[in-house]
């Protein structure tokens, strides 16, 4: 009788185990949405905060189905503080692609906030990417960012 009271007792510890584990698993994802969430929210008010000074920058405003013509790709290239503008406000994007590429935040939430935008945003300035990515060797720069458009594309 003990030796079936010793396996009770081991199933016992294990369905306790199991238990636990998945509370603990459940938790960590409610508190990465959380944090998500909250990511969302300061990265919305950052590319809104970057958008202004680079409409600002460039002298016109980035609207839905803006077209980044030839012109204003040899205008940015050309002028330090519009290149420099622009790369910031990319890296802002890079930033959070590269925190969903990596999983640290729940991707379906960025993806319902920004995922239009993002797209529309990446594949504006994608000549200006490919030229400098050519241009100054660089070719990782944006990556995730890139993954992340044409995944959502």
């Amino acid at each position: 009788m003990e030796g079936f009271y010793g396996v009770i007792e081991l199933i016992i510890l294990a369905v306790t185990l199991l238990v636990s584990v998945y509370f603990s698993y459940r938790s960590t994802r409610i508190q990465q949405k959380i944090l998500t969430i909250k990511s969302a929210e300061e990265f919305s008010k950052d590319i809104n905060n970057k958008r202004r000074e680079l409409e600002k920058t460039l002298g016109f405003s980035i609207k839905s189905g803006t077209i980044i013509d030839a012109n204003l790709l040899l205008s940015i290239e050309e002028d330090p503080n519009k290149r420099l503008a622009l790369i910031d406000f990319l890296n802002l994007y890079e930033s959070m692609s590269r925190g969903i590429n990596l999983d640290a935040y729940d991707e379906e939430i960025f993806k319902i906030a920004r995922a239009s935008v993002t797209v529309r945003t990446y594949f504006a300035f994608e000549d200006f990417i490919i030229q400098y990515r050519r241009k100054y060797n660089r070719g990782t720069a944006w990556i995730e960012y890139e993954k992340l458009a044409k995944k959502w594309r």
